[in-house]
């Protein structure tokens, strides 16, 4: 009872991102580097792509990155069409693995090495996450009014089948049991939380505790990277993206047991 009560009473613990004002002028934006690592995501790929190139933030100042991770589908076929006609969206090839790294941080560090060097911030989002239109600039202006080093967004779940109505309100409930997300999100904390799903992370604070080859061999990345970078001083938050992203995670039961098995 005590457990729920805590569930329940955190269902609201994350602000909602606040939009970003639209009168303000966009022409000297920061540049933004997406990062998506993507392994056999052709069932994914091309609406979360293009969800990134129409993005409204000034085109000279956002590329997007996909690192095909060895994928067995045509996923790099897909996006390789989609950059002949958006300047935007960029094809990585991921090298052989090296020994001690996990596959999504080796794709994420290659797209992070491969960013433009003027690129002021870099964004990792899932292949499986779609963003409104206005998501990268609200969350550029969250960042920078909070002296923010790392933002996480926490996307809305889309449940179609049962099998997701039935696992994935579970599994979020049981993160809910495990963590008191207002004592982590205090600066006083030396915990920390976020989601892979959409992280962005000022360049030089990423570079200065060496990005994800610090957590190369780490299955949940995510919050290692967010853990390393609050213990080393700097600002992070996980906030809601609820209105700016959403996610389909799983399809069915085909596709539930082998990603939360991992």
């Amino acid at each position: 009872a005590w457990l729920i009560a805590r569930a329940v009473r955190q269902r609201r613990a994350l602000p909602v991102l606040d939009p970003a004002d639209p009168s303000v002028d966009m022409g000297e934006a920061e540049t933004v580097a997406i990062i998506v690592p993507a392994r056999d995501e052709a069932g994914n790929i091309a609406a979360c792509v293009q969800t990134l190139a129409e993005q409204r933030y000034p085109i000279k100042s956002l590329t997007v990155y996909v690192v095909d991770d060895h994928s067995g589908d045509n996923t790099s076929a897909i996006v390789a069409a989609m950059a002949e006609h958006c300047p935007r969206i960029k094809l990585l090839q991921s090298p052989v693995l090296p020994s001690g790294w996990i596959g999504k941080s080796h794709a994420c560090w290659i797209g992070a090495l491969a960013a433009s060097a003027e690129a002021s911030w870099l964004c990792f989002i899932d292949a499986d996450v779609r963003l409104d239109a206005g998501a990268i600039a609200s969350a550029i202006a969250t960042a920078k009014a909070s002296h923010l080093d790392l933002l996480s967004l926490a996307p809305s779940q889309e449940l179609r089948s049962f099998a997701e109505r039935l696992i994935i309100p579970c599994g979020l409930y049981l993160l809910a049991f495990m963590q008191e997300l207002e004592r982590i999100q205090s600066p006083n904390s030396s915990d920390a939380t976020a989601t892979g799903q959409f992280m962005l992370v000022r360049r030089t604070a990423y570079k200065a505790v060496g990005g994800h080859a610090a957590v190369r061999n780490v299955i949940i990345e995510d919050v290692a990277l967010a853990r390393l970078l609050k213990r080393s001083g700097y600002r992070i938050a996980l906030l809601s993206g609820y209105g700016f992203l959403r996610v389909r995670m799983y399809t069915g039961w085909s596709t539930l047991w082998p990603g939360l098995a991992k």
